[in-house]
């Protein structure tokens, strides 16, 4: 759970940069379009690397669980720019954080979470 959030994050802003989809790697995936290919050569190798293990795991979840972030991804698409833009604004804030700061915010958003 302690690793979800971060996660979940992650594989939301990841889509919203283009997120790196492997041509033909697993039946039912689709290759990546020029533009997609393109702006992945914009990632350092270990962003590379970040992303596609969080593709795996991501992958890896079940099936509702995917369907779960695929469906806020779209509400996500949905929202206004400037709307998405506070949020991603956000998420950079939340990666610059010190691990004991981050640590605290997760334990945070886990108590909001379940109090919903």
């Amino acid at each position: 759970m302690r690793r979800t959030i971060p996660v979940l994050l992650f594989v939301i802003a990841t889509a919203l940069a283009g997120w790196p989809r492997r041509a033909a790697a697993r039946p039912g995936d689709r290759a990546a379009p020029l533009w997609l290919a393109q702006a992945w050569q914009q990632y350092s190798p270990g962003e590379r690397y970040e992303a596609l293990r969080n593709y795996d795991r991501h992958r890896e979840q079940p099936r509702e669980k995917r369907r779960e972030v695929e469906k806020e991804y779209q509400r996500y698409q949905q929202m206004p720019q400037q709307e998405r833009d506070r949020i991603r604004q956000n998420y950079q804030r939340y990666q610059q954080m010190p691990q004991q700061e981050r640590s605290e915010f997760e334990r945070k958003y886990r108590n909001w979470k379940k109090g919903k």
